[in-house]
C-alpha cells in the first residue's frame, strides 16, 4: 500500500525546535527510504493548504500525524482534522513527545484533554514514555512507544587528536574538561544547577543556547558565574559534542523538553559520559549505568558534585554509544510505519 504521511505541527504561538527537529528528520528518513511526505507548520493562514494537500492525494493511503499538540486550543483545532479525516477516508494519528496535557496538576485540564482526544477519535497516539502509554491505554485509547531518534553516523566518537583539533577550531582549551549543555536558556531549564561547576578547577562550563529563545538575565548570569555560552546556530553541532568530555541535561520538566531529549541521544551517539535529570522518557529505555558513563539523578541540583567526582576520578571513558544504536533514525522511521500499518488494521 502506497502512502502519503503529512506531518502537522502548531506554529500559532511560539517555535518549538526539538518538536521540528523531529518532524524533520523522520521525514527525511521516510523520504529516504521512499515515503511520500509533506511538513506543514501549521498557523492560522495555511489550515486551506492541508485540505487542498489531501484532495491532491485522494488517490494515497493519506496518514495525518500530528506532532506535539501541548495546548487545548491545538487539540480543539484537530477536530478540523477529524472532519478531513472522515472526508477523505484518512488515518490521523497524533504523536505526543511533549504531553504536557496529560502530566497536568490540573484536574480539569486533563479531563478535558482526555475528552477531546476521545470526541475526536484519533486512530493511534505516539508517544515516548511508558508512564505517559499507561495513561492512555487506562482511557481505553489506543497508543503506541515512538523514540526520539538519532543519526548515529552524523554523531560519532573521535580520536584525542581529533579533539584537540576540533578544540583549537573553536577556540577552545585544549587540556580542561569541557562540560556541555545544549538547548535554550530560559527558566525551567535548569541553567542554575550547572552553574556551580564553573567554580571547579580544570573545567569549563560550555552552553549551547538558541538566538531566537533565551532569557537575557539567564545568559547574563551564567557568562557572568564563568560560563562560556554561545547563543547562535551551529551548523556542525556534531563537532560540539565531539570537542567535550561530559554532556550534562539538568532539566526536570517537561514543560520545557520534549520526553526523550535529542541532545541526550546526539552525546550518547558520540561516546560522552553523560549526567541527566530523570526523565520519564529516559528511564523507560535506560536505567542508571555509571560502567557506561551513563547517570541519572532524581534531584538535578546533584549535577555538579556528581560531575566533580567523575572528573576527578578520572572516569571519563563512556561506551554510552552503544545504548543508542538502535536509536538510528531509520530504525524509528520503521517503527513509524509499522504503526501507521497498525492503525490501518484497525
Amino acid at each position: 500500500m502506497e502512502h502519503k504521511i503529512i506531518f502537522v505541527t502548531f506554529k500559532i504561538f511560539f517555535y518549538a525546535e526539538g518538536k521540528s527537529n523531529i518532524v524533520k528528520e523522520l521525514s527525511d528518513t521516510l523520504a529516504s527510504l521512499g515515503i511520500s511526505t509533506e511538513v506543514i507548520h501549521l498557523n492560522p493562514r495555511n489550515f486551506i493548504k492541508l485540505q487542498s494537500i489531501i484532495s491532491r492525494h485522494k488517490s494515497l493511503a493519506t496518514v495525518i500525524l500530528v506532532v506535539g499538540p501541548s495546548s487545548l486550543l491545538s487539540l480543539v483545532v484537530m477536530a478540523y482534522f477529524s472532519l478531513l479525516r472522515k472526508v477523505y477516508n484518512t488515518k490521523l494519528l497524533v504523536y505526543m513527545v511533549q504531553p504536557t496535557l496529560l502530566n497536568t496538576g490540573s484536574t480539569l485540564i486533563k479531563t478535558l484533554t482526555q475528552g477531546i482526544l476521545r470526541i475526536i477519535g484519533v486512530d493511534k497516539i505516539l508517544v515516548q514514555s511508558k508512564g505517559v502509554y499507561r495513561i492512555l491505554r487506562s482511557l481505553g485509547l489506543r497508543a503506541g512507544l515512538l523514540p526520539s531518534g538519532v543519526s548515529t553516523e552524523k554523531f560519532r566518537p573521535c580520536s584525542l587528536e581529533e579533539k584537540l583539533h576540533l578544540r583549537e577550531k573553536h577556540g577552545l582549551p585544549a587540556y580542561v574538561k569541557i562540560i556541555l549543555h545544549v538547548g535554550p536558556i530560559k527558566k525551567g531549564r535548569g541553567i542554575e544547577h550547572i552553574m556551580p561547576l564553573c567554580n571547579c578547577p580544570n573545567i569549563m562550563v560550555l552552553i549551547i543556547g538558541r538566538p531566537h529563545d533565551f532569557d537575557a538575565k539567564l545568559v547574563k548570569e551564567a557568562t557572568e558565574r564563568g560560563c562560556m555560552v554561545y547563543n547562535r546556530f551551529f551548523k556542525n553541532i556534531d563537532e560540539v559534542y565531539r570537542l567535550s568530555d561530559v554532556y550534562v541535561f539538568p532539566t526536570r520538566s517537561i514543560k520545557n523538553a520534549v520526553d526523550l531529549p535529542l541532545s541526550i541521544l546526539e552525546a550518547m551517539a558520540c561516546n560522552l559520559v553523560v549526567v541527566t535529570s530523570q526523565l520519564d522518557g529516559i528511564t523507560t529505555y535506560w536505567n542508571n549505568n555509571p560502567e557506561l558513563g551513563f547517570y541519572i539523578t532524581y534531584d538535578p541540583s546533584q549535577i555538579p558534585s556528581l560531575v566533580e567526582k567523575i572528573v576527578k576520578e578520572g572516569k571519563l571513558h563512556a561506551t554510552t554509544r552503544d545504548l543508542v544504536r538502535p536509536f538510528d533514525w531509520k530504525n524509528i522511521a520503521r517503527m513509524l510505519l509499522i504503526h501507521i500499518i497498525d492503525a490501518y488494521a484497525k
